[in-house]
């Protein structure tokens, strides 16, 4: 008897829903929704030939479902830590590349034209991508990535750099 009445409620079910929902219907949505997602993935020193660095690279991956077109910027701010704990604002700047596309999985390398000075310092660096929010994305929560450094030669990219993450 219970099993009587649980197949006329389902069937009963089945004719009150609309025809227009159907389960292909919600994987079509799913696709017509896929968008790119932006993230900082490292932040280090760029050397054109090595070991001497020139200046800070940030690379940035699109970890979305779709390509990312247009115009990509990327922050970098890079603070000074005093003592290891007092933040110091050192540089800023923000660099704008338009792009043909960064399809997923893709990745694309911003160079900032900054290097610390010398002397045995602690620096943290904060990368940030989609400043102005020009590219929608699946998700914003990542768009930012901080490291800090030990530096005792900024020049020397294979010696004079430390990671303290």
């Amino acid at each position: 008897m219970r099993k009587k009445l649980i197949i006329g409620l389902l069937f009963a079910l089945m004719l009150l829903l609309p025809s227009s929902v159907a389960l292909s219907n919600s994987t079509q949505y799913s696709r017509d929704n896929e968008l790119p997602d932006l993230v900082v993935t490292d932040i280090y020193p760029y050397t054109h030939c090595i070991p001497v660095a020139t200046n800070m690279a940030c690379w940035i991956k699109n970890k979305g479902d779709s390509t990312a077109v247009g115009s990509i910027d990327v922050g970098l701010i890079v603070w000074r830590m005093v003592f290891g704990i007092i933040p110091i604002k050192v540089y800023e700047d923000i660099e704008s590349e338009t792009t043909n596309g960064l399809n997923p999985g893709g990745k694309v390398q911003f160079q900032f034209n900054y290097l610390p000075s010398k002397g045995l310092r602690i620096y943290r660096f904060d990368c940030y991508v989609n400043v102005y929010n020009r590219t929608e994305e699946s998700n914003y929560d990542n768009n930012h990535y901080s490291e800090t450094h030990f530096v005792l030669d900024p020049e020397s990219a294979m010696f004079g750099w430390w990671r303290l993450r």
